[in-house]
């Protein structure tokens, strides 16, 4: 993830992809950014496959609710 901040028309497009994904409602948009913010960090960097990734955001999301989606869906 890149240092500088996202542009607001970059957090619209960022929006409208977890919109067509099915992720409508504010509070499981938050959900999937909490989960991809947290997945990120833990990460730190790894340029990991989409399994890794998914094992990690299962772990860094423990305490959440079940994602709805499987590994491919979240690593996209």
């Amino acid at each position: 993830m890149s240092k500088s901040p996202m542009s607001d028309k970059a957090l619209f497009n960022a929006a409208n992809v977890i919109r067509s994904y099915g992720f409508s409602d504010q509070s499981s948009m938050i959900d999937l950014l909490y989960r991809v913010v947290m997945t990120k960090k833990a990460l730190s960097g790894k340029d990991d496959d989409c399994d890794t990734v998914y094992r990690t955001m299962q772990e860094v999301s423990a305490t959440l609710p079940r994602f709805p989606g499987d590994a491919d869906l979240f690593f996209t």
